[in-house]
């Protein structure tokens, strides 16, 4: 949750491209460029030594569970 967004978003700008979609007003998708795979290996280095886990995991959990929420909500309006 933390950085596995940066991560989510080369995906998705990959996926775009495939699809000969356009990738303009998306940079956000791609917010380190050629530096992902040195940052997110920072990331984790900092995550390993630093960090309680099992708060984080239980952290990640409840966002995304209250994100679930939100959109299921959202989906009832609709």
């Amino acid at each position: 949750v933390l950085e596995g967004s940066a991560l989510g978003g080369k995906v998705i700008r990959k996926a775009v491209l495939q699809q000969g979609g356009d990738l303009a007003g998306l940079s956000f998708l791609d917010p380190y460029g050629d530096a992902l795979a040195v940052r997110w290996r920072a990331f984790l280095a900092v995550v390993g030594r630093e960090a309680d886990i099992d708060p984080m995991v239980a952290g990640a959990r409840a966002a995304f569970a209250y994100a679930e929420s939100c959109l299921a909500q959202e989906a009832a309006v609709v």
